[in-house]
């Protein structure tokens, strides 16, 4: 394809992809403004980064670094070390699935979510938000908790961001809906239900005699 820009609004869960540039005049990191992290240096092993820690980004990691070849991968590139990079908005892996137990109070949301920490040896995780992928310099701007606005190197890249949520377009459904792809709105929902079968049950008691 021809052009600066391949897609300028590709939605993924909990964070927007904005801009997948092609090709660009100048480096990265000088054109976008953003800082580089500290261990984008060279001499480094080769990079895996995988964007997005969900179903397929949290298995993907754990699959690398279980299964990777390290003498396949010294033969094809001088070096057996390699080093798999997960960018995720949060530190853990919510199994969606079991997300009603929690709205339902039978499970702890700790049960839930695994820590991405434990994904497997050999795993760094990187929390943030990203936001760019630039094809030609072979790096992702990403944005921390801090606000903090950031890039990093890659050899391979994994978008694994997954989905978002569809509000359909049916009055009174922003205002009074409540979301469910998350532990706090899982939780918020089990408050509801607990708060409406309270509300009923004052509704229905028989008034106390005189």
């Amino acid at each position: 394809q021809e052009g600066n820009l391949m897609s300028d609004s590709i939605t993924v869960r909990q964070c927007v992809v904005r801009d997948i540039s092609i090709d660009s005049g100048q480096p990265y990191a000088e054109a976008s403004g953003r800082v580089p992290v500290l261990a984008d240096r060279p001499g480094r092993p080769e990079r895996i980064v995988i964007v997005g820690g969900g179903f397929a980004g949290f298995h993907a990691a754990r699959t690398l670094s279980r299964t990777v070849n390290r003498r396949r991968w010294l033969r094809r590139t001088g070096t057996d070390q390699v080093e798999i990079v997960l960018i995720s908005p949060t530190d853990y892996f919510l199994y969606l699935p079991l997300l009603p137990e929690v709205a339902a109070g039978i499970l702890d949301p700790r049960r839930v979510a695994v820590p991405l920490a434990d994904a497997g040896p050999g795993i760094r995780t990187v929390p943030g938000t990203v936001d760019e992928v630039h094809i030609a310099a072979r790096r992702v701007g990403f944005t921390d908790p801090e606000g903090i606005q950031r890039t990093m190197s890659y050899h391979r890249l994994l978008l694994t961001v997954g989905s978002v949520g569809k509000l359909l377009p049916v009055p009174g459904l922003a205002e009074h809906a409540i979301g469910f792809r998350s532990i706090g709105e899982g939780l918020a929902l089990h408050d509801h239900l607990v708060r409406q079968i309270e509300l009923a049950a004052a509704a229905g008691a028989a008034p106390a005699a005189s």
